[in-house]
């Protein structure tokens, strides 16, 4: 039996495969002083699905994860989730729903996705610490994202595509 003919994993599998990413996120996967570096995988993947298959992460979803993520890391609560609206906004705003969206466009939209998620969640902690603020570490997680974008939209449209033949 193949996983993607179920109806209920169809519909549920945006907001597992983005949970499971934004928990990889939070893991400690880096080497020991480098967890901030961690790339924003989360923020990749849901930047994917608000673009191809938005229907999927209504707004309650997403704000979930937000939350999830800040109870994770320790930040603010409900600056993530503020963070993710945000950028469903901008996405929801952007498409145009006639027309599909090349893998050039969706990479720009995603980095655009990553800036407003470095912008929105360092606000706190530049409030907090004005002048005593590292941004090397903050530059260099936004830098990797980046580079790891495409190979996850890669990925992921591995995976929309299994998703649109089995539906």
């Amino acid at each position: 039996m193949n996983l993607f003919n179920s109806n209920y994993f169809l519909k549920t599998f945006p907001f597992l495969s983005t949970f499971f990413c934004f928990l990889l996120m939070t893991l400690p996967i880096m080497p020991k002083g480098m967890g901030e570096i961690t790339p924003m995988f989360g923020v990749i993947v849901l930047s994917f699905w608000i673009i191809f298959r938005q229907d999927l992460l209504p707004y309650y979803s997403v704000f979930i994860l937000g939350l999830f993520h800040d109870a994770m890391i320790g930040t603010l609560f409900g600056i993530g989730s503020l963070a993710l609206i945000v950028i469903k906004l901008v996405v929801v705003g952007m498409l145009d729903q006639d027309h599909r969206v090349s893998f050039l466009r969706a990479f720009f939209i995603i980095i655009l996705c990553l800036f407003l998620w470095t912008v929105i969640t360092a606000i706190p902690v530049l409030i907090e610490h004005t002048l005593s603020i590292n941004f090397m570490p903050i530059v260099f997680q936004l830098l990797s994202s980046i580079i790891i974008a495409p190979i996850a939209i890669i990925l992921m449209s591995f995976f929309l595509n299994k998703m649109d033949r089995s539906a």
